[in-house]
């Protein structure tokens, strides 16, 4: 209904609106602004899982299996020892995929306590308009 706003910038618009202040405009209620920041929140969380993904997908998961089970079948200590230099890489890349991986989490906690916030506001709004 509204999209020709994309058109114009945002103080061609903060103009009109102070241009037309005399026209009944409903105040934004708090529900409203909680779920613009549940909506931001959520855009920079699937940016950061799309970025997850990428960081897993650039393992090669495939070659470490393949050393692992080398090293696993290796009884010389000495080959033993080569095989876990080059196996330490892929333990790094995985330990730094899982950390930013427990972050996400956490802020996927902290976003669901966002969106549940918008439906508690929405309750006590209603209870004030009756």
């Amino acid at each position: 209904m509204y999209d020709f706003l994309q058109d114009f910038t945002k103080e061609e618009i903060i103009l009109w609106i102070r241009n037309n202040a005399q026209c009944n405009f409903d105040p934004p209620k708090k529900s409203d602004l909680i779920f613009i920041r549940w909506q931001k929140r959520t855009e920079k969380l699937n940016e950061k899982r799309n970025k997850s993904t990428e960081m897993l997908q650039s393992i090669d998961i495939k070659e470490h299996d393949r050393l692992a089970n080398l090293y696993n079948n290796e009884t010389d200590i000495t080959k033993r020892s080569e095989i876990l230099k080059k196996l330490l890489p892929y333990y790094e890349k995985l330990k730094g995929w899982r950390s930013f991986e427990k972050s996400i989490e956490k802020e996927e906690t902290d976003i669901n306590a966002i969106y549940e916030s918008i439906d508690i506001e929405r309750k006590k709004e209603n209870k004030k308009s009756k």
